[in-house]
């Protein structure tokens, strides 16, 4: 689990959180951020 403020993600919020990934994302794919962020 990591953090958008961890990953440096833009307008990552300032807060603590975790990014939650759909439950159809295959475990030990890479994280992109284009796919899986929305800012």
């Amino acid at each position: 689990m990591c953090s958008p403020r961890e990953l440096h993600l833009p307008n990552a919020p300032q807060k603590r959180g975790v990014i939650e990934l759909s439950e159809d994302q295959v475990v030990g794919t890479p994280f992109d951020p284009a796919k899986h962020w929305i800012a």
